[in-house]
This record gives C-alpha cells, sequence and structure tokens, in this order.
C-alpha cells in the first residue's frame, strides 16, 4: 500500500536542492510546476524627511527554482500510482491522495492587482514583497529592500512601477521594468500607506503613516513636496492615519481614513472634509473606480463596520453582515460590487451589491483576521490575505476556495488547491506531507515518482 511503498522508499530519497541564492540582476524565471494535492481547508509633530535615495536593486530576485513537474490535472484532482499486488514496484492503479504543507510564513497585510491582470503583489511581516502569476499562482519574483513589515503596495497606471509603504518608515518606488532601480524616501515615521496620483504623468506619490501626516512626494524632483498633519490628536495611539485613496479622475482629490475614527477628503480648494465614520478606529478606505462614492471598513460600536459615502453629500449606508469589526474593502473595477475582509471573531469575505447594500455572497476559511481583499481579474473571482499568513482565491458563484498560497523564507513558497495539486519552489516536498487516507506522512522521493506524469501543464486556476 502507499504507506508501505513510502516507508520502503524513504532511505533512497534523494537531497533536496538548497533554495537559489540571491541574484544582483532580477529576472524572470523559467518554472517548471509540481502538482500533488493538498488538505482542504477546513498628534504627532510633523517629522522632517530625509532626501530620497535610489539604489540598485540587488535586493531582488528570482524566487528559487521550481521542482520537475509531476503531476497533470486532467481531472481536476492529483493521484498516485500505488505499489503493484504482491511487491513494493510502484506500478498499481491511480488512488486520490492528499497534501498537508508544514512551512512557517509571515501574516499577509497587503493585495494589489496589476493594470494588466497579470500579476498580483503581496507583501506583509517578513519585509518580503512577492509577485505572482495570476494564472498559475506561481511565484515569479521577490522583492527585498524594507527592513520590517511592509503595510501597504499600489501600481502605477501602466504597471511598469509599484510603490510599498513599510514599518521602517521607509517609502519605495520598485521599477519592474528592465533597469531594476528602487526609489527610496525617508518618512521618519512607520508607514501604513501609499497610492500614486492618478496623473497623465508619473509625478506624485502619497503616503501616510504612524504621526498622522500625510506626506506628498514628488517622484521627478525626488523630494518632499508638501505634508500636512492629517488626523491631529491628543492621544498618540490614534493619531496614525491607515489608509489613503486618491479619486481615480486625476484631480488630486484623496481620502484619508485614521486610528481617530474619522475620514477626510482633502478638495482641490484646498478644503478638508472630515467625517465621523466610526466611534473607534477607521481601518480602510477606498474611492470607487466610477469616482461617486468611497467604501469604508474600521471597527465601532456597530458590528459589520463597513459602509458606503456618497463623495458629494457626504451621506453613508452601513453594509450590514459582518459579525465583528471590517478590515479591508476593495471595488469591482465596474464599481457594482464590493469585497470585504472581516476581523475578531468575523473572519469572513463578503461580497456586496454597491447600489443596494445587499450581502451576496459570504466566505469562510481564514483563521485570522483578513488584511486585504481584491477582485481577482476578471471579477469571477477574489483574492484575499490574512493575519494567518495564507492567500486564498475564491471563486464567487461557486462559493469556494480554489487555492491557498503560502510564501516562506527568503523565496519559498507552496500554492494549493483542495483538489489536491500544488506548484512549489524547490525542495518544497521536504515540507510536505502526503497521505491517501487519515493519515499523513513525509512526502519522499519515492512518493513524488509515484504522481502521475503529465502529459503537459495546466495552470492551478484553470477552468
Amino acid at each position: 500500500d502507499l504507506a508501505k511503498v513510502q516507508r520502503n522508499k524513504l532511505a533512497a530519497a534523494a537531497p533536496h536542492t538548497a533554495p537559489a541564492t540571491v541574484e544582483l540582476e532580477p529576472k524572470k524565471v523559467q518554472t517548471a510546476p509540481i502538482l500533488p494535492p493538498a488538505a482542504k481547508p477546513s498628534a504627532a509633530p510633523k517629522m522632517a524627511a530625509a532626501p530620497a535615495t535610489v539604489v540598485p536593486l540587488a535586493l531582488t530576485s528570482p524566487p528559487a527554482a521550481e521542482t520537475k513537474s509531476i503531476a497533470a490535472v486532467p481531472a481536476s484532482t492529483c493521484t498516485m500510482r500505488t505499489a503493484r499486488r504482491g511487491n513494493d514496484a510502484v506500478g498499481g492503479p491511480f488512488i486520490p491522495v492528499s497534501i498537508k504543507p508544514n512551512v512557517e510564513g509571515a501574516s499577509v497585510r497587503t493585495i494589489a492587482v496589476s493594470p494588466n491582470r497579470r500579476e498580483i503583489a503581496t507583501a506583509g511581516d517578513d519585509g518580503v514583497i512577492r509577485l505572482w502569476d495570476a494564472a498559475s499562482f506561481r511565484l515569479t519574483r521577490v522583492l527585498r529592500g524594507h527592513a520590517g513589515a511592509v503595510y501597504a503596495l499600489d501600481y502605477w497606471t501602466d504597471g511598469t512601477q509599484l510603490a510599498s509603504a513599510g514599518w521602517d518608515g521607509k517609502v519605495k518606488v520598485w521599477d519592474l521594468g528592465s533597469d531594476g532601480r528602487s526609489l527610496t524616501f525617508d518618512a521618519g515615521a512607520k508607514q501604513f500607506a501609499v497610492a500614486f496620483a492618478p496623473e497623465a504623468s508619473l509625478k506624485y506619490l502619497a503616503s501616510a503613516g504612524e504621526d498622522g501626516v500625510v506626506r506628498i512626494w514628488n517622484l521627478a524632483t525626488r523630494e518632499l513636496a508638501k505634508s500636512k498633519l492629517d488626523h491631529p490628536s491628543g492621544d498618540p495611539a490614534r493619531a496614525a492615519v491607515r489608509s489613503l485613496s486618491y479619486a481615480p479622475s486625476g484631480s488630486g482629490e484623496f481620502v484619508s481614513a485614521g486610528y481617530d475614527g474619522k475620514i477626510r477628503f482633502y478638495r482641490t480648494s484646498g478644503a478638508i472634509d472630515a467625517k465621523d465614520a466610526y466611534g473607534r478606529k477607521a481601518l480602510r478606505v477606498a474611492y470607487s473606480p466610477d469616482g461617486t462614492r468611497v467604501v469604508t471598513a474600521g471597527s465601532d460600536a456597530e458590528l459589520g463596520s463597513a459602509k458606503v459615502w456618497d463623495v458629494r453629500s457626504g451621506t453613508s449606508r452601513l453594509l450590514a453582515g459582518h459579525r465583528d469589526y471590517v478590515v479591508s474593502a476593495s471595488w469591482s473595477a465596474d464599481s457594482k460590487r464590493i469585497v470585504t475582509g472581516g476581523g475578531g471573531r468575523d473572519k469572513s469575505v463578503n461580497v456586496w451589491d454597491a447600489d443596494s447594500g445587499r450581502l451576496l455572497a459570504s466566505f469562510a476559511g481564514h483563521q485570522e483576521d483578513v488584511e486585504a481583499v481584491a477582485f481577482f481579474p476578471g471579477g469571477t473571482r477574489l483574492i484575499s490575505a490574512s493575519e494567518d499568513k495564507t492567500i486564498k482565491v475564491w471563486d464567487i458563484a461557486e462559493r469556494r476556495v480554489l487555492l491557498t498560497a503560502i510564501g516562506f523564507g527568503d523565496d519559498g513558497y507552496v500554492s494549493y488547491t483542495p483538489e489536491g495539486c500544488y506548484v512549489g519552489s524547490n525542495g518544497v516536498e521536504s515540507r510536505l506531507s502526503i497521505s491517501s487516507g487519515s493519515r499523513f506522512e513525509p512526502m519522499s522521493l519515492e512518493a513524488r515518482k509515484a504522481m502521475q506524469e503529465p502529459a503537459g501543464f495546466i495552470s492551478l486556476l484553470a477552468r
């Protein structure tokens, strides 16, 4: 049986290749996925800013090379070939198996979807920015340079630049093109939010953080253009600005959300229109793509604290359905739907009709606060990231999880489906357990050899 094959062959397993070392010049890697199975997911003063610096992208690299492809997914289920009757040689019938990853990742705090919809960027407590292929959910590149957690990411409109904001007080603009360089601004305080101004040319970038100051950086002169003490408070714990969002019109108007429970609209006239949004903290704010509304998430005496605000009238409507505070929120590309992520006792991912406020779908599976949510390219799926160290992709119509991904170490990762298929970095099988029943055992080299050989590769998210 499977357990006997594994025990008899474990000693013959070859040692796994060590992770690739960091290369000085980043490049796309040619990856060959592996596809076996996975278990089903049961008031501070304004601070002076240092001049911006430009550094080579020497702290970036492709992820470690992936292992050889070892299974196809002809029926959306990965299988293992058992031993022949009467001996230990592999060659018997195929049986379904399950995979359980045993890896230690880091809490994921932010998600950004590239404008061309081909790439997903994520980052979190380990300070590593990971770029994923949106179709296969293979890790294609990592960006290193922050000395602490990264709490916000934003793509420039053409997808060639990626901005990041970190607890190290640094705001970085990564050139994802051929020259591979990063522009670094020093804010002097933990940064929680970052957003490009949607103008015709790449000129301004806004960031905000723990000290309550919103800073506007001039990308052409590489200097601080202006700063504003946005959420003044006698209590330093309530001074932080947690989120920023620019109006899509290119007018320069933007909105901020802070730990004082307020959201503030910055008008082109220079006026600031403050709204008491939450009794506790306002955690997220996002303009709708059509520019007429913003959605907010936060903590309040009212449970299910997601709200939709009319930009001009300033009136709001509660999205009722979460059982505790709401951590994250985002819009669909057509401004017709909203996705929110819960925290505390409610760790669900919810989809809403933006006009009526009706709850359309709810998903459970995360074990900790859902720190970031977004509509997946195409609008039929969702992507979420959590303090539980996982990233999940959900099918809205089928009401189920399609894929779970974990990034670990410098460049290790594994992405796996409930049907038991996975892709992962080189040597990841040494961190996987395999089972054809209720008992999980280490995945040996012989177990890998018993997997169905591929006729070709199809995406983990192919449908």
